[in-house]
């Protein structure tokens, strides 16, 4: 070392220059060039202290992985939601196109970093990484070497991490003037604390090397003394570049067979790899996206022709797709009927030909209106009593019930008409020994109306084994007056008249002794249709029984709350409207049929009291 020894006595060299420095490996001396490669494979002096070198595998494993992620997303991206309405990304609007050129950038720049990877391995004779020898921190990734002198180290911190109180790591920190830090992660206690005892050995060999201006010392722990001597100019304007030269080493003919150790440099391509990458992502993503969002609004609207039901159609209108107008113009009504259809009731049927007047789909909702009413009809006639007139009557009021798209069959009754009941209170109480218990007040209005609505429960429970509510449902209306017993009907109705008067006979109750005045009750009913002339009309006479209990009625009344003497008039007249449930069921159906034995009927319970 002869001649470096003089060399440095002719020159002042500073041999701790604290600066950050970038150097072009090919810009180093040759013989520098060889010594790095030499100690970067621990094959000549000084051999790193620590080490982190870049492989082929661990870039395959990493970008490979964060590659099949991004094509895996795409494949969501381009079938997820496929053809369902309610799909997470079934129609994918604008917003999707940032993620189709994400996924794909990701992708190609995960391919293209392994591709670079293995590029700079063949490009550099020494391997890629992060080397901290005794008198330099070098950042050697690229052919551009980073070169920090440990003399401007102000901080060091070597932990170990734990995890569940088992040893994983440790992580070196090193703090560099100006705020700079370098991390290097160190598998394995052991080796960490061995290169933290090689670190401080070697700062005081250097230290020491310094202070003696031992040039022998300083050469075997600087690998660029001679570029420093040459205060790091390129290596053809070094004057010493010879300085200390040794013999091109192993791996310098390894890479170049025996020739100059030098880089070469990286394609183009791989030095702009992002900004192909974003280049391709957009080109290759906004056609993807175009693509995708045709075909896929095209897969929604076929299926939804199929089997769409109509919140589908209307959740896609909503959702702006493609075929929106197309959809709400034709798709929409045709889904609608369908789905009426498939229901099957009248009231999903004219639903449809409201929505839709004038148009074919009206006349096919109309077309299943007549034949569902058809089936009704034929259920009816199939249990109808043998009346000709009631039959024909009948005919006419399912032909308005469809005609007028309601359903409605109104059932309207007189005043309770109870004129003779007090002076048969009158009379009775001077023919019967003890009298009688009055009768008048018993039938007057508040007491008959909830009478009458039983009446109307029940006759609906009586045709709905027949009729739908949709197709025909009884509802109780105003009362009959003078004014309205004849003209100005809205829809089909059921009149009903009755006169209470006092049948001659009294009754005696078993247990109190007490005389109650016997009633009969005479029922008119009249049936009629708007625009049809004659009513089909009936009388109804209900008799009183020899004996009677005083109980529940069949018809669902409930509890009587008054007085015991008002109770057993309540039965009476409870007694009489059964008998009217029972003569309007043999009116309008034949003995023995489902219709005639009152499908849903309240049974009647058995009796409390005998009287």
């Amino acid at each position: 070392m002869a001649d470096l020894s003089e060399a440095c006595a002719h020159t002042n060299v500073q041999w701790a220059m604290p600066e950050i420095r970038k150097v072009d490996f090919n810009q180093l001396p040759q013989t520098v060039r060889e010594r790095f490669v030499q100690c970067a494979q621990s094959q000549n002096q000084p051999v790193p202290i620590l080490h982190e070198q870049l492989g082929l595998g661990m870039a395959i494993f990493g970008w490979g992985s964060l590659a099949l992620c991004a094509g895996g997303g795409l494949l969501a991206l381009l079938f997820a939601g496929w053809g369902r309405v309610y799909g997470t990304m079934a129609l994918q609007g604008p917003a999707y196109i940032f993620i189709y050129v994400v996924a794909i950038f990701t992708g190609v720049y995960s391919v293209l970093a392994i591709i670079r990877r293995k590029m700079l391995l063949s490009a550099l004779p020494f391997a890629p990484g992060r080397y901290l020898f005794p008198m330099d921190f070098v950042d050697a990734r690229t052919s551009e070497l980073k070169i920090i002198p440990m003399s401007s180290m102000v901080d060091f911190k070597g932990v170990h991490h734990h995890t569940n109180g088992v040893y994983t790591n440790t992580l070196f920190t090193f703090t560099f003037e100006g705020g700079h830090t370098e991390t290097m992660n160190i598998r394995g206690r052991s080796e960490a604390e061995s290169a933290l005892v090689s670190l401080q050995v070697t700062q005081g060999e250097v230290a020491d090397a310094i202070e003696n201006r031992d040039v022998d010392a300083l050469y075997a722990l600087d690998i660029f003394l001679e570029a420093r001597m040459n205060d790091w100019q390129p290596a053809e304007q070094q004057p010493f570049a010879d300085v200390g030269a040794v013999a091109p080493g192993a791996a310098g003919q390894q890479f170049f067979g025996g020739g100059a150790v030098q880089s070469r440099p990286m394609p183009a391509l791989l030095r702009y790899a992002a900004l192909i990458s974003l280049g391709l992502s957009v080109v290759v993503g906004v056609p993807t996206w175009l693509m995708r969002s045709r075909l896929g609004d095209d897969a929604v609207y076929k299926k939804l022709e199929r089997s769409g039901s109509e919140y589908e159609v209307q959740a896609y209108v909503r959702k702006g797709g493609r075929h929106a107008k197309k959809a709400k113009k034709k798709l929409l009504p045709k889904v609608r009927l369908r789905s009426a259809k498939r229901k099957g009731t009248v009231t999903a049927l004219r639903k449809v030909a409201k929505q839709y007047p004038k148009t074919k789909y009206e006349r096919e909702a109309r077309k299943e209106i007549t034949k569902l009413f058809a089936k009704t009809i034929a259920g009816f006639n199939a249990q109808a009593a043998d009346d000709a007139e009631m039959r024909g009557f009948m005919a006419k009021l399912f032909a308005q019930l469809e005609k007028s798209d309601n359903p409605e069959l109104t059932v309207r009754f007189g005043k309770p008409s109870a004129k003779d009941l007090a002076l048969a209170d009158k009379i009775l109480n001077k023919k019967v020994k003890g009298g009688v218990v009055p009768i008048s007040g018993h039938f007057d209005d508040a007491s008959s109306r909830p009478r009458e609505e039983a009446i109307v429960r029940y006759l609906n429970k009586a045709f709905a084994s027949i009729f739908p509510a949709d197709i025909m449902g009884l509802k109780k209306g105003a009362r009959l007056t003078a004014g309205n017993a004849d003209g100005g009907l809205a829809t089909p109705s059921i009149d009903i008249n009755y006169e209470v008067s006092p049948s001659g006979d009294t009754y005696t109750s078993d247990r109190t002794k007490k005389n109650f005045v016997g009633i009969r009750v005479n029922f008119q009913v009249a049936m009629r249709v708007p625009g049809v002339d004659k009513p089909f009309s009936f009388n109804l006479k209900v008799e009183p029984p020899e004996h009677f209990q005083v109980r529940e009625s069949s018809l669902g009344l409930g509890k009587y709350s008054g007085s015991s003497a008002g109770r057993v008039y309540h039965a009476m007249a409870s007694h009489a409207f059964e008998q009217l449930a029972s003569k309007l069921r043999a009116v309008f159906f034949r003995k023995g049929t489902k219709a005639f034995e009152g499908k849903g009927r309240a049974r009647s319970r058995s009796g409390r009291r005998s009287y």
